[in-house]
């Protein structure tokens, strides 16, 4: 399973687990993300989407199944 963590501009921090495995190549994923993109992450209700342009930061791990 895989634990992503993005860190905004605005001093946001977004947590999100990839418990279905949605995410296979997290390097290869954020590697072709072209700039003004925007990449949907599956939350509770919706999605939560990003900019790239507004990323500082993306931690990726991972982790045992919780």
């Amino acid at each position: 399973m895989l634990k992503i963590s993005i860190k905004t501009v605005d001093g946001g921090r977004f947590d999100y687990t990839d418990h279905a495995g949605l995410i296979p190549s997290i390097g290869e994923l954020f590697q072709k993300w072209e700039s003004g993109c925007f990449l949907g992450f599956p939350v509770d209700g919706g999605t939560k989407y990003f900019n790239r342009d507004t990323i500082v930061s993306i931690t990726a791990k991972e982790i045992d199944d919780e």
